[in-house]
């Protein structure tokens, strides 16, 4: 809830093209529960008074994306996979974190492929002195 109204709270008043909505991605419609853990949070499997509604991109998204940016602790596969047609059709540049999973390095610049095989740059930065805050981009 806080992060949301920081979102609108920075784009109030300014002209710029975001379509905000109180929602996470996934590869489908579903209810996850999390806990939060200071400024952190975690997924659990049982319900919490704290839940997200989550919506797969294609069934969600009515406007043509030029950038989708994740960075989902490990969510960002089955969001892709949730999301293939409007990469499919529309090829948004893409941001997607690969350092949540250990083989999320190599398992994810091959579903992009495998999703939209037109994508002709994929190039990676980091920007940690850890494996943290690895990010993939890809682009027409």
């Amino acid at each position: 809830d806080e992060n949301y109204k920081s979102l609108i709270d920075n784009i109030n008043g300014k002209n710029c093209n975001v379509h905000p909505a109180k929602k996470g991605v996934y590869s489908e419609k579903a209810t996850f529960y999390y806990e939060s853990l200071g400024d952190s949070s975690r997924l659990v499997p049982y319900e919490t008074e704290q839940k997200v509604e989550v919506v797969a991109l294609d069934d969600d998204v009515d406007v043509k994306p030029d950038f989708i940016k994740m960075d989902i602790e490990g969510g960002e596969a089955p969001a892709l996979r949730g999301g293939a047609n409007l990469i499919k059709k529309y090829h948004p540049t893409l941001a997607v974190c690969i350092y949540h999973l250990k083989d999320d390095f190599w398992k994810i610049p091959l579903l992009i492929h495998e999703i939209c095989p037109a994508y002709k740059h994929y190039w990676i930065e980091h920007y940690s002195l850890g494996y943290n805050e690895t990010v993939l981009f890809v682009d027409m």
